[in-house]
């Protein structure tokens, strides 16, 4: 799961401290995970063992019982039972990781500064607790990435809104990503604007990419005064669609349908730590952050999986 730095212009505990707070998060997230699974087999496994007791304890139910035992001495039914058995642990444990990966975004949020309740900004927080880009980023992406999620930066007085910057160990990635119909399909083009088709229509769709080489310069104007380097790249992501690239000379990747699970597997499978030049640029991008000013910082405890 990504270290969440920043959230528009909220200010997170990691500009206190990165290096401390995302070993501190990673090193929670852990241990919750490991004490959810032991509650969860042992929750599980009591759960079976009550309905054996059940069954045995009435005696209307023990003559079922006593049927199916025999029926269980079938070979074929045996696996049956044993298949259900398995089936309903299987479910079990979706639903255990389920709730720790929601528990976890929540806990993502609130390190990012984005507080549980804000009677001003209520709306607000809501969306950005219902963001399905943010949370899938947030969740999917591996320990070893920093996200900023459409960060306000000051560039010499100027507000600039970028979109999403996600600092791995090796590089920098501009992300843009397209909210398109199922199945649509994208068709990339040097103009202004592109094409999505859904079921025969046509709709036009504001391109992405002089989005994408703005970030680009903004950050490698910010690291090169900075004395920092990293390859920075782009890319364009629609997760639920199809992108039609035939536009020669693009600096600039495309995922889609066909390639953003793997995309993002390479990235989990990844085993590279945490990088100097990574928390470095990291650290840089963050003096250009400023702090939200209507509302205070509201810095989780680090008991905060307590």
């Amino acid at each position: 799961m990504a270290h969440i730095i920043r959230i528009s212009d909220y200010t997170s505990r990691y500009q206190t401290d990165i290096q401390r707070y995302s070993s501190q998060f990673t090193r929670m997230k852990k241990e919750r995970w490991h004490y959810m699974q032991e509650s969860w087999k042992r929750e599980f496994a009591e759960t079976i063992r009550l309905e054996y007791e059940d069954l045995s304890e009435s005696s209307a139910i023990a003559e079922v019982w006593s049927k199916a035992v025999n029926k269980v001495r079938n070979w074929t039914t045996g696996i049956h039972e044993q298949k259900n058995e398995k089936e309903r642990e299987h479910e079990a444990f979706q639903q255990t990781k389920q709730v720790f990966r929601n528990e976890t975004f929540e806990k993502q949020l609130l390190w990012a500064g984005i507080p549980d309740e804000d009677p001003l900004n209520q709306d607000m927080i809501i969306d950005w607790k219902h963001d399905e880009w943010l949370k899938q980023l947030g969740i999917e992406l591996p320990d070893n990435c920093f996200l900023f999620y459409k960060p306000v930066l000051y560039v010499k007085k100027a507000e600039i809104e970028l979109d999403t910057i996600l600092i791995t160990p090796t590089e920098i990635i501009c992300l843009t990503c397209l909210d398109g119909e199922e199945l649509s399909v994208f068709e990339v083009s040097s103009d202004r604007y592109w094409i999505e088709y859904v079921n025969q229509e046509r709709r036009k769709r504001l391109s992405p990419i002089p989005a994408l080489e703005r970030m680009e310069r903004v950050i490698g104007n910010i690291l090169a005064q900075h004395d920092r380097s990293m390859p920075i790249r782009s890319v364009v992501i629609a997760a639920n669609s199809i992108i039609d690239h035939r536009t020669i000379g693009m600096k600039v990747d495309f995922l889609d349908k066909r390639s953003f699970s793997d995309w993002k597997l390479k990235l989990v499978q990844s085993n590279v730590p945490l990088k100097h030049q990574q928390v470095k640029a990291c650290e840089t991008l963050l003096q250009y952050c400023e702090s939200r000013e209507s509302i205070e910082p509201n810095l989780a405890k680090p008991e905060m999986f307590s």
